[in-house]
C-alpha cells in the first residue's frame, strides 16, 4: 500500500455518509474507520463481525485484538508506545 500511497485518498463524503449511516461506493477512498477495516481485512483478520458502515467503537466487536492506545492522535507518544509488549 505504501508503494501506492497516491492511489488512496481520504473520503470526506464517506465520512459524512458514515455519520448518517449511509454507505459510500467510492473506490480507493476511505474515511478513518473504513481504512482500518480495509487494512485488517487485507491482513487476513476476520472483519465479518463489523457492520458495512464502520465506526470506531465497532472494532470492539472483533476478538483477539488488543487496544494499545485510546485518545487523541496528537497526544500519542510513539516512543513510549514502543515499550508496550503485545
Amino acid at each position: 500500500m505504501i508503494d501506492n500511497k497516491n492511489k488512496y485518498k481520504f473520503n470526506r463524503t464517506g465520512l459524512v455518509l458514515a455519520g448518517i449511516n449511509r454507505h459510500s461506493n467510492a473506490t480507493n477512498k476511505f474515511y478513518c474507520s473504513g481504512f482500518v477495516k480495509y487494512i485488517l481485512d487485507k491482513s487476513d483478520i476476520d472483519v465479518s463481525a463489523l457492520p458495512k458502515i464502520t465506526h470506531p467503537e465497532d472494532f470492539e466487536l472483533l476478538e483477539g485484538l488488543t487496544n494499545i492506545y485510546i485518545g487523541y492522535l496528537r497526544n500519542y507518544n510513539y516512543i513510549e508506545q514502543q515499550e508496550i509488549e503485545i
